[in-house]
């Protein structure tokens, strides 16, 4: 996340209260990313990361869920008020952007971080939206045309 052209700043909160783990600005635009990496399909959340996360993006914030299964690199981003589900179904769920190939993170290029920042920054409210997107690594670098899949609720790049 250094990589992109924002101010971040790493939140370290030791006295819980659902802060997300990540505050960024860039063009008067501000986002907060929860980041978790998972071994097997749950996934983590406690009761107050859901609700402040829920209850930001219902009022109009930007937030995420930035999930990275360490076996299988996939990387899975999903609107801040997804939470419930990512709690119940855990990685299964599908994600509002899903990386399915593994990416070499530290190799991009400033052109490949200006396009993850630009989608976060700008990112459409899902509850406006009726896609999800699969990103394959061909896809980030223009090789191809990220592939639409229907269904509720989900957000569109």
């Amino acid at each position: 996340m250094k990589n992109i052209d924002a101010q971040w700043t790493r939140i370290e909160n030791r006295h819980g209260g659902g802060i997300p783990d990540l505050y960024g600005i860039r063009n008067s635009v501000a986002i907060w990313v929860e980041l978790k990496c998972i071994k097997q399909n749950s996934i983590n959340l406690s009761p107050l990361q859901i609700s402040w996360n829920y209850n930001n993006f219902r009022n109009g914030g930007k937030n995420y869920y930035l999930v990275q299964d360490t076996r299988s690199k996939v990387l899975k981003l999903y609107d801040g008020d997804k939470g419930r589900e990512l709690k119940e179904k855990g990685f299964l769920y599908d994600g509002d952007i899903k990386f399915s190939d593994p990416i070499n993170w530290k190799k991009l290029s400033p052109i490949d971080w200006k396009w993850l920042g630009d989608k976060l920054f700008s990112w459409p409210r899902s509850i406006d939206l009726r896609q999800r997107v699969t990103l394959t690594r061909s896809a980030i670098f223009g090789k191809t045309k990220p592939s639409h899949k229907g269904g509720g609720g989900g957000g569109n790049i």
